[in-house]
Formats: C-alpha cells, structure tokens, sequence
C-alpha cells in the first residue's frame, strides 16, 4: 500500500503510532466553539469578540490563537457598513448656474473647462 500511495513505511507508521497530536485535538475542539460562537453572534464576531466569548465560557485561549484558527477556516466576521451621506443636497448656499447645460463640444482646445467643487464651502 505504501508504494501505491508513494509514502515511506516509516512515515505511514509513524501516522498509525501518533494519529492526533494534543494540539491539533485542542484546534479541533476550538474550531468547533469558534464556529458555534460565530454562528450564534450572527457572523458579526471577529477574533477579539469570540476570545471574550470563550474566556466567559471559561475556556483559556489567547486571540492570536482564536484568529489563526479562524484564518485557516477561513472564517470572517461580517460587519455591514453605514450608509454615509457625503453630499447635503438641502444647503442655504447660493446654486452656481449650469453655463454648459451638459453640452460638451467644443470648436477648439481649453474652450471649456469643467470641475466638480461641491466640497468647497461658500462664504
């Protein structure tokens, strides 16, 4: 089997003696309350917000260790962005007339030239 499979003998029984190491039992059962603490935050938790959840829980483990389990099980918190008006429509500041009324053809070079600077406060 060993040479179907193109693994050294010792290798494959080295396998059988040391199936699961302690540590990858830990990430194991760490994977599994990671996901259970995901799921129930609504995908919304990161590495630090499951580290607390855990540590409440009273299992002891560091949010470097949380966040490498995650990263390799690609797990990722989903956080939904705020809308964010940038442009306030209702000012009291004077409206510059529209002189091109979107008419954009021109006869010659540096005729017309267009710039946005709604950013720019009246005064």
């Amino acid at each position: 089997m060993c040479k179907v499979l193109k693994v050294s003998s010792s290798s494959y029984y080295h396998w059988v003696k040391n199936p699961i190491s302690k540590k990858q039992k830990r990430d194991d059962f760490l994977l599994f309350k990671i996901k259970t603490t995901h799921i129930k935050s609504k995908e919304t938790y990161g590495s630090p917000g499951i580290t607390k959840e855990l540590n409440m829980e009273g299992i002891n483990v560091s949010q470097k260790t949380v966040a490498r389990i995650m990263k390799n099980n690609n797990i990722k918190s989903r956080v939904k962005r705020k809308y964010k008006i940038t442009t306030d429509s209702n000012h009291k500041y004077p409206i510059s007339p529209n002189l091109l009324r979107q008419c954009f053809l021109t006869s010659r070079t540096n005729q017309v030239w267009v710039s946005d600077i709604t950013y720019i406060q009246n005064r």
